[in-house]
Parts: C-alpha cells; sequence; structure tokens
C-alpha cells in the first residue's frame, strides 16, 4: 500500500541557519496543545537516536 501525504502530516525538514545550528519547525497544533507559548524556554534532550523536547524548569 502507498504512503499517502496525510500518513506524513507531520513530518519535517531540518534547516542549517546562517550560524550554524539547525531548526526543525514543531507544528502549531502541537504547540497549541501543550499550551506553549512564543518565546518560551524549552529542554532539548538527546536520547539515543530519538530528540526529546520539553519545556524547561521554571527558574
Amino acid at each position: 500500500m502507498a504512503a499517502t501525504e496525510h500518513q506524513y502530516w507531520n513530518e519535517r525538514v531540518i534547516q542549517k541557519n546562517n550560524t550554524g545550528t539547525y531548526t526543525i519547525s514543531v507544528p502549531v497544533d502541537m504547540i497549541r496543545n501543550l499550551r506553549w507559548k512564543q518565546g518560551q524556554r524549552v529542554v532539548v534532550e538527546n536520547k539515543g537516536k530519538t530528540i526529546i523536547i520539553k519545556d524547561a524548569p521554571r527558574r
């Protein structure tokens, strides 16, 4: 069975910035579901071949 576009709606492209860092866009519905806001601090962790992004602890 051929894969449909809908199956990969959350597939993203990794982009490289001029500063040498990388950017991946996150679907707006995921951000809304988590109630995250622009400028909010997050923690990025590497677990094997998986990247985990979670809300940063409050200072």
